[in-house]
């Protein structure tokens, strides 16, 4: 028996560089637009400039035994304890119990799984039983594409200090890899339904949450402040609240004769949120043949087909009812409906990738790749407030109807991305690397704007659009000593369309350092600057600090 232990050992910090926005936060809540914004501006309002986002210490030790060669089992543990989240007290909203488990302190067993291979006849076969991850295709940074199979975790990859072995969720599986011939393999994965599990998305209340009602299990309420209002200004002063607590507050200023009233009326002015409804079982698989072309400068290519089940949720909901007041007249009783988190089974994904190198040339050693998927009645989000909430608090549909928070269209993704290693002296480096990719998005069928007309996305949604990701960073060796040095830059660009894969005029740019010293301690410092797309990509920017010892 052989095996190794590899832990790493990290320590990051976070703080936010930019102001909230005023255009961003409710009225009610200090801001300069109407109280929309009170359903996502929490986390915007939990910090100000120069505070600590996140201080996070972090341990992750991967374990790798081998029997007779042929076998083995590997496990992956993380557990991190974040300081700010967890210990101290936020402004606006606390985090939830969940939420802290979400993004304050956790310990997880990640891939868990048993491998072996073994010759039959003179083909190769090897196998995988536990948490593990697929990754198939080629994309690097564009999400949406042939790798459907795991769930992110959003809150890890934010993490100071996080690496790409994180992003995904490792789940329980089964997966398999024959080689046919020589350049012919066959890959597939079979997952139980009851091994389906959601993405971890960012906790109501954290730096870079963008909704207030759906995150965490305990995000639970949804105020109706157009309602809200009215009844306030019954009162003679109409606003808005975030919160139950809220509304308690405000009400020890109501005159004793009305408050009673105004406790009713205000406190059915929040949408609870049920259970949420998760796949119904049916279990996911997959299965590619990958071949490699050595007439076509041993190009490789896949084919893929995917049966999945969605694991990031639509907001739908159940209608309520309008109730006749005394003294006030029908008013609609938020509380009456419901909303939840709504995940679909039953969905199917056909893709093709490549990858080659460019022999020759002035981009000899380029290595190319690129990837096209579909997936036929793919889910498509509603606009949750005008298309979901709406219709059932005061659509006038019959108490409980089901109104889907998605629609069904045809959606196709394509990739195309480049890889370039620089050669030894472009400005006195040892080495470095340009990463790009360009991604591509088309919705197919018709979008009405009632349904999608998203007033945070200038324009409207559309069916098609574009982006791009390019990368660049160099790696000075034997600086000062035994310490390696690696500047870098990345630029995102939403170029063209509107439609959740890209939004039009959304930016992203990063500056970080990055030194090692013998490959055993690490330290990096990085700066993210936002801009354009509208609200869900404004006054994030932040700058992160980390340390690592890996042994």
């Amino acid at each position: 028996m052989s095996g190794s232990l590899d832990t790493t050992v990290s320590y990051g910090t976070t703080y936010r560089a930019q102001a909230a926005s005023k255009k961003l936060i409710a009225r009610s809540n200090g801001g300069s637009v109407d109280n929309g914004p009170i359903v996502y501006d929490d986390g915007d309002l939990n910090f100000r400039k120069g505070e600590l986002v996140s201080e996070v210490a972090k341990v992750v030790s991967d374990l790798d035994l081998r029997f007779q060669e042929n076998y083995g089992v590997f496990v992956r543990g993380r557990a991190f304890y974040d300081f700010e989240l967890k210990d101290d007290s936020r402004r606006q909203r606390e985090l939830s119990d969940d939420g802290e488990d979400l993004a304050g302190s956790s310990a997880d067993l990640l891939d868990a799984f048993v491998y072996g291979s073994w010759e039959l006849g003179n083909h190769q076969f090897s196998a995988r039983l536990g948490r593990q991850v697929i990754n198939w295709g080629e994309s690097i940074f564009a999400q949406g594409g042939i790798s459907a199979t795991n769930p992110y975790d959003v809150g890890a990859l934010r993490a100071p200090g996080s690496e790409i072995k994180e992003a995904f969720l490792p789940t329980l599986m089964g997966s398999f890899s024959f080689e046919l011939t020589e350049n012919m393999t066959l890959e597939g994965y079979w997952q139980p339904g009851s091994s389906w599990e959601a993405a971890k998305l960012d906790a109501c209340g954290t730096f870079f949450s963008t909704t207030d009602v759906i995150g965490d299990d305990d995000c639970d309420y949804l105020p109706v402040s157009a309602i809200q209002e009215s009844v306030t200004g019954l009162l003679g002063r109409p606003t808005a609240f975030d919160s139950p607590d809220e509304v308690r507050a405000y009400l020890n200023g109501v005159p004793a004769g009305t408050r009673a009233l105004a406790e009713s009326l205000l406190m059915s002015t929040y949408v609870p949120r049920s259970h949420d409804v998760e796949p119904d079982g049916d279990a996911q698989y997959g299965i590619s043949l990958r071949w490699t072309a050595p007439e076509l400068n041993q190009s490789d290519f896949g084919l893929y087909y995917l049966r999945y089940s969605t694991q990031t949720p639509v907001v739908s909901a159940k209608a309520g009812s309008i109730v006749a007041v005394p003294g006030v007249g029908q008013i609609p009783f938020a509380n009456r409906a419901t909303y939840f988190a709504e995940y679909l089974g039953k969905r199917d994904l056909y893709g093709f990738s490549f990858n080659t190198t460019v022999n020759g040339g002035p981009l000899d050693g380029l290595a190319v790749a690129g990837e096209l998927s579909y997936r036929p009645d793919s889910i498509v989000s509603k606009y949750t407030s005008r298309a979901v909430i709406s219709p059932a608090v005061v659509g006038g549909l019959p108490e409980g109807t089901y109104i889907p928070g998605y629609v069904k269209r045809d959606r196709a993704q394509a990739t195309l991305s480049g890889i370039y290693l620089l050669p030894s002296g472009v400005l006195s480096a040892d080495s470095g690397s340009i990463v790009a990719e360009v991604s591509a998005n088309r919705i197919y069928g018709s979008l009405p704007q009632q349904t999608f007309d998203n007033p945070d996305l200038p324009g409207g949604m559309t069916n098609s659009s574009w982006g791009a990701t390019t990368t660049g960073s160099l790696t000075y060796n034997d600086i000062f000593g035994q310490f390696t040095v690696s500047p870098g830059v990345s630029v995102y660009s939403a170029i063209n369309g509107r439609n959740g894969a890209n939004n039009k005029g959304e930016r992203a740019y990063t500056a970080k350092v990055d030194t090692t010293y013998k490959e055993v301690i690490g330290a990096g410092i990085s700066y993210t600057a936002f801009n354009g797309g509208g609200r869900y990509n404004r006054d994030r920017d932040f700058l992160s600090l980390n340390l690592k010892y890996s042994f």
